[in-house]
């Protein structure tokens, strides 16, 4: 082999960083007792009626109560 030659496959490119997602969002799953990814707690909830209903209370927003005098 001469000194300056590298095989094709051992080339290293210089590739860009991997894209930086946003931080996923976590919250409590009560029924299974455990800190869950939203999106898995959506997708578990496309079969799971428990996990339905659960996710609807957890987005509902409240209401806007006024401030008592």
């Amino acid at each position: 082999m001469q000194a300056g030659w590298v095989k094709e496959s051992e080339k290293q490119t210089v590739t860009e960083p991997p894209p930086v997602l946003p931080a996923a969002e976590n919250r409590w799953c009560e029924r299974h007792g455990y800190v869950i990814d939203v999106d898995a707690c959506r997708a578990r909830a496309e079969q799971r009626s428990h996990c339905r209903r659960c996710l609807a209370r957890w987005q509902q927003l409240p209401l806007p109560f006024p401030e008592p005098f």
